[in-house]
């Protein structure tokens, strides 16, 4: 290697917490202690807080409508990644990459 530099090998695991989480979208930036912070979101439609359910008189049950405490939209973020800036801009470099131009 130039510059008297040596080659080292990386073994690549998996944490025993490692999981794959869906992403609709991301949001983030630097932090008070210059770190960058994204976290990743996915978007769900309300959640259903209740229903209503007929009961005939041999206990056979037929739902009447399920109900949500609103009708917006809910963005739930999933997870979020803090790393160092030189960390992100390597991140930025692999995405520009990964992601082709007519996608």
């Amino acid at each position: 290697m130039p510059n008297g530099g040596k080659t080292v090998k990386a073994r690549y695991t998996k944490s025993q917490d490692y999981r794959i989480v869906h992403s609709d979208g991301a949001m983030g930036g630097m932090t008070p202690r210059g770190e960058f912070r994204i976290e990743f979101i996915v978007t769900l439609p309300p959640e259903v807080t209740s229903e209503e359910i007929e009961v005939g008189p041999k206990g056979k049950t037929k739902s009447k409508g399920l109900a949500t405490d609103c009708k917006d939209l809910v963005r739930e973020r999933q997870v979020c990644v803090l790393m160092s800036m030189e960390s992100a801009r390597n991140l930025a470099e692999w995405l520009s990459k990964q992601v082709p131009d007519n996608a």
